[in-house]
Formats: C-alpha cells, sequence, structure tokens
C-alpha cells in the first residue's frame, strides 16, 4: 500500500549488525500506512553479527529527513552537516534532542528547544495549564508529566508528546507537593488545605487509570514525601504537628505512625542502607528508621537549624542543609554519622545530582557550589568548585517552587540552572569556569526547569529508542551513526502525507482575523481564526494541515496546528497562542494540501501591551 513503512531493516558492517525498527502509537498502530503527524518509536537493536551479543554502552545517533531521491545515497555528507550544528543543515527530525522546561507564575510552561552550540534557542510551544502549577514531575519514559496547580485545585496531565493538558484531576483542597513512588504505580499529593478552614489532606492519584485512588489525613499542614526502594513502603511527614507515617502501598492502608521530638523539616530514603531518615531541626537530630521492622536504627546528632537532607544516587551519602550557618554536613549512611562539614554560602536550599557531582543551590547568591562524590565522606575539608549562574540571587524569586531549579543534563557531565530574575536558565558543563550558554525565558521568571530527553537512550541492552513525531510525507532516510566503533547506514521510510493531494490545482483564498476585538496584553491568550475558501468563496473544511506561526521579531518563534472551530461555518479554524512579553506580534498561516505557504496568506499584526496586574494584586494594595 502507497506510505506502507519497511517496519524492520537489518545493516551490518565491520561485525556489527543493526536493527532498525519502527513501532507506530497511538491511531498510528490501527493503519496501514505512515501519516505526517503520526508518534512513532525509534528502535536500534545493536549486536554481535558473530554471536548476537547485544552491544551495550554505545552511542549512537540518528536523524530522520526526506530524501529528494531514494536512488541518491549521499548518507556521509547529510551525516556530517548534522553534526556541524549548523541552523541550516537541522535534520526535520532530531533523534539526539532534549527539551527544557520552564515552569512560569503565569500559569504557562515554556518548551524550548536549546540551541547551545549556536548561541540561541526556540521556544516550541506553550503549555496552558488551568492555574498556575506549583510542583511537578515527570515519568521515567518521559511521557507523562504531572503538575500541581493549587488555584484550580487540580493535578494537570501533560502529554509531552502533544503538549497539550490530556486530562485535570481534582483534587480535595489546594494542591502543592508531588512525589511519585519508584514503580510509578501511584503519585502523591500534598494538598495543605490552606484558607477556608478547609483540612489537610494527602491525595493518591492511580497513575495507569489516570484518576484519584484515595485521600486521607495524614498530620496537620504541608507534607514531605519518601519511598522504600521497593515502593513497597510511603512514608507521609506532616509538617504542621509533626508526624511521620509509613503506608503500605499495597492497600493504602497506615501500617506505623512515629513522632518526632520537635519538628520536622524533611524526609529522605536511603537505598544502600535501607532506611527513612527524617531531619528534626528543633531537637537538632536526623533519626533514622529501619525500614524492615519500623523501628528507630539511630539518632544522630546535629546542630539545631538544619533543613533539607538528599541522598546521593547510591544511597550512601547524605547531604544536609544548614541555612543558619550557611554550610552542608555530609552523613554517611553505613555508619549513620555526620563525617564532614564545611560552608558553602548564604542560606543553601536546593541540592541537586550528577553522576558524579552534587550541586548545592544558595538562596542568597548566585553562586553554585559543586561536591565531587567520590571525595565526600574522606578525612579533611569538603572539597568544593563553584561557578556563577547568573547575576542576581536565587533567593530574590517572586514567586519561588519547591520544585528543582538545577537539573542534569541528558549527557551526564552538564546541569541546567534557572534563575528566575534573570529570567534566564543556564547551561553549565562540567570542568568549565562559568555557564557555556543560556536562554532567556521570554520575559518569564522560570520558577523550575526540567529536561525531557528525546534522544536515543539504552532502555535493554543494546537496544537504543526515543519518540517521535514524523512531520512531513514523503520518503525519507533514517540517518545512523556510530562514533565507536565507526559505523554509518541509511534507513528508508516512507511516509504518507496527513492529506489527501488535490487532484487538480484550485485557487484557495485563506483570510486571518483576531477572534475579539480589543486590547491584548502579554500573558493571556490571544485567539485567531482563519477563514479558508476556494475560488467560488465556498468554504473548504476538513483541512488537518493548517499551519500556524507567531513571530515577535527574530526572538521568539511558536508553532501549532488551527482546529477547526465547530460553532461557526465550515471554512473556519481557530488557533490560540499566548504572547509572553509585550511587542509587535505577526501571526502566519498555511495549508500544504492546498499549496499555500506562509508568504501567501497576508500576516495578522498584532501590538500586545505590557502585562496588566492580576485582580488579586490590585485588591490587595
Amino acid at each position: 500500500m502507497p506510505g506502507r513503512p519497511e517496519l524492520l531493516q537489518t545493516y551490518e558492517e565491520d561485525g556489527i549488525t543493526v536493527r532498525a525498527e519502527i513501532v507506530p502509537l497511538g491511531d498510528a498502530a490501527a493503519r496501514t500506512e505512515l501519516r505526517s503527524g503520526d508518534q512513532i518509536e525509534v528502535r536500534f537493536a545493536i549486536s554481535d553479527t558473530t554471536t548476537g551479543s547485544p552491544l551495550a554502552g554505545l552511542n549512537p545517533a540518528a536523524w530522520i529527513d526526506p530524501l529528494e531521491s531514494i536512488d541518491v545515497d549521499d548518507t556521509k555528507e547529510r551525516i556530517r552537516s548534522y553534526l556541524t550544528g549548523s541552523l541550516s543543515a537541522r535534520a526535520s527530525v532530531d533523534l539526539n534532542i532534549f527539551y527544557v522546561l520552564a515552569l512560569n507564575p503565569d500559569g504557562t510552561i515554556s518548551v524550548v528547544d536549546p540551541l547551545f552550540s549556536y548561541g540561541g534557542s526556540r521556544l516550541l510551544d506553550m503549555v496552558v495549564l488551568p492555574s498556575p502549577g506549583e510542583d511537578w514531575v515527570l515519568s521515567e519514559d518521559g511521557r507523562d508529566l504531572w503538575v500541581s496547580c493549587p488555584r484550580a485545585n487540580q493535578i494537570a496531565l501533560v502529554d509531552t508528546g502533544t503538549w497539550k493538558v490530556t486530562r485535570s484531576i481534582t483534587v480535595p483542597t489546594r494542591p502543592t507537593r508531588l512525589a511519585l513512588q519508584p514503580d510509578e504505580q501511584y503519585l502523591w499529593v500534598s494538598c495543605p488545605g490552606l484558607g477556608d478552614g478547609l483540612r489537610s489532606r494527602v491525595a493518591v492519584i492511580d497513575t495507569a487509570e489516570k484518576k484519584l485512588a484515595e485521600t486521607f489525613e495524614a498530620g496537620a499542614g504541608a507534607h514531605r514525601f519518601a519511598f522504600s526502594k521497593d515502593s513497597r513502603h510511603a512514608y507521609i511527614g506532616a509538617m504542621a504537628a509533626p508526624r511521620v507515617t509509613a503506608f503500605d502501598t499495597a492497600t493504602l492502608e497506615p501500617i506505623q505512625i512515629h513522632t518526632p521530638v520537635g519538628s520536622l523539616e524533611s524526609l529522605a530514603f536511603s537505598t544502600a542502607g535501607d532506611a527513612l531518615y527524617w531531619v528534626d531541626g528543633t531537637a537538632g537530630e536526623i533519626v533514622a528508621i529501619a525500614d524492615d521492622t519500623q523501628q528507630v536504627r539511630a539518632r544522630i546528632e546535629v546542630e539545631e537549624g538544619v533543613t533539607e537532607l538528599r541522598f546521593d544516587p547510591s544511597g550512601t551519602r547524605g547531604i544536609l542543609l544548614d541555612p543558619v550557618r550557611g554550610s552542608v554536613h555530609i552523613l554517611a549512611a553505613a555508619r549513620n554519622q555526620i563525617v564532614q562539614s564545611g560552608e558553602v554560602g548564604p542560606t543553601p536550599d536546593q541540592v541537586s545530582f550528577t553522576e558524579t557531582l552534587a550541586y548545592v543551590r544558595c538562596a542568597g547568591s548566585e553562586i553554585v557550589q559543586m561536591l565531587p562524590l567520590d571525595a565526600l565522606g574522606r578525612e579533611g575539608p569538603i572539597l568544593m568548585i563553584d561557578f556563577p549562574a547568573g547575576h542576581v540571587p536565587f533567593g530574590l524569586a517572586t514567586s519561588p517552587s519547591p520544585a528543582a531549579g538545577i537539573v542534569a543534563a541528558p549527557s551526564g557531565a552538564a546541569v541546567l540552572v534557572a534563575n528566575p530574575i534573570d529570567q534566564a536558565i543556564y547551561f553549565y558543563s562540567e570542568g568549565m569556569a562559568a555557564p557555556m550558554g543560556e536562554f532567556q525565558n521570554y520575559g518569564q521568571e522560570p520558577r523550575a526547569v526540567l529536561v525531557v530527553d528525546r534522544s536515543l537512550n539504552e532502555r535493554a541492552p543494546g537496544v537504543y529508542s526515543t519518540r517521535v513525531t514524523l512531520e512531513r510525507g514523503g520518503p525519507h532516510g533514517i540517518f545512523f551513526l556510530l562514533d565507536y566503533p565507526s559505523l554509518h547506514t541509511r534507513f528508508l521510510l516512507d511516509i504518507a502525507p496527513a492529506f489527501e493531494p488535490l487532484t487538480e490545482v484550485e485557487e484557495t483564498r485563506v483570510t486571518m482575523r483576531r477572534v475579539v476585538r480589543g486590547d491584548v496584553y502579554a500573558g493571556e491568550p490571544l485567539t485567531v481564526e482563519i477563514d479558508i475558501r476556494d475560488e467560488r468563496g465556498i468554504p473548504i473544511g476538513g483541512l488537518d494541515d493548517v499551519g500556524m506561526m507567531a513571530m515577535r521579531s527574530s526572538i521568539w518563534q511558536l508553532r501549532g496546528l488551527a482546529k477547526v472551530a465547530t460553532d461557526t461555518e465550515a471554512g473556519v479554524y481557530r488557533w490560540t497562542f499566548t504572547p509572553p512579553t509585550d511587542g509587535v506580534y505577526f501571526v502566519h498561516a498555511r495549508t500544504p494540501s492546498r499549496s499555500i505557504t506562509f508568504t501567501d496568506v497576508p500576516k495578522l499584526t498584532v501590538q500586545v501591551l505590557p502585562k496588566r496586574e492580576a485582580p488579586d494584586a490590585i485588591q490587595g494594595r
């Protein structure tokens, strides 16, 4: 059938076998052809040709790009051009990319393609939430992003394939912190119940069914969460009237309640020690609870005023923050002792990890401290290296979030750092004296930062895969590269257009207009209508390729698809976007199925005014 892809192809060279497989997802799985706009999973199984043994630990790269002719094999030249990093040489679909997400105070999430190697970025999309987000967690496969939206009393589920909110789950009271247990069966939600006499609750969401599974009282105030390494136990710490409750995740029933002597500042679970640790900042102690017996294993004396405890990925070393004294303490889980201490800067408030380093952020500074993990726990002072991540201290953010402000980049040897007041996210590569690059968050304060990795990752020994969306119809090449051992090749992929081609060319008239007249303000949705008619003035309905592009100068761009307007006559399509800042915006439209390009349709020009103050802010004056 036309457009039917070869779902399985094999290539052999110098004792290496590469098996390429294309797995259609969603609606595409039920069809006999792939179409532009379909989501697919691209898999490469790499093995030794002689033994069949999988080759693990490799770093393959791949690109999908249209072919002018399948008879011309320019694989080597194409791959060389992709590797230059030139904007003009970018492939239609890059299987080596990651996206950076910024949680914004106006109820949106910026989705950015970071072009650090050539000094810029591209805004791919803007996710509109039910209300400003407070916290977020991403599933391990990167498909589901859960966001707490306190003002809406909802948990928003964002599909990272489409960058749309696909479901909003209502919870009893204002949700804040989120935690996903290791096996990802349940998402745990803190609902502190602030104001209006609402009682504090904890909500549990079934991530497979995507619905509320249970709610219960687990102590007053906000909550902290920790989980055993096998997900058998969930620990909930209540902050206002301190208590720690251990739950059996199979029954969602409490099995043990622990009561701190003074306050409860944080919870952390050591996978190496198989124990829960809580920080009692008032009593000046860390309490270790054995996961199997629920008995106190150790009480570790610390300074009063300590707060956050985080364990490194191995679970052997804990980093304890002391914002009062501007220092950190290193806890050895095997000995249940504080073995090192050192000053890091004013008011340390967050810790993040890569494979080799711990990153400590201080609210009173823009300097980030790095602690080599292999040197922690040794005798002597803590080894520290620092770098500046902006120009303004992190703690001056107008609307801070508990979510991470520093996250590891997919390479594992770099991090992204959000500086809210700078309205920027910095890219730091380990070993450098300063960030290698940055991008502005289009006039928004990045309250938190997150990475969605779309690059090829090893999902099983020797099997590397990722999920992508096909953009164009026609014959394509999947260009594949192994740097070591050296190998490059091309696989063929045929993609049908999402529309039926015209049997004969007709003149098409496309016009655009704003739906609502009047002033337009930054941070508020703007909807445009696209009216499409043939040369006789008859509306053309049923198109699914009405592409849209909004631009502000040369520094901001957003693309999307207009949808059929169901409440008006045929031939009318609508698109909504949110201009992030004030300025002059140009809106363009195209319809490839009617051979209409962006330059064929007169652009719509919109003057966007600065953000207006929210009503509650005005009333509070």
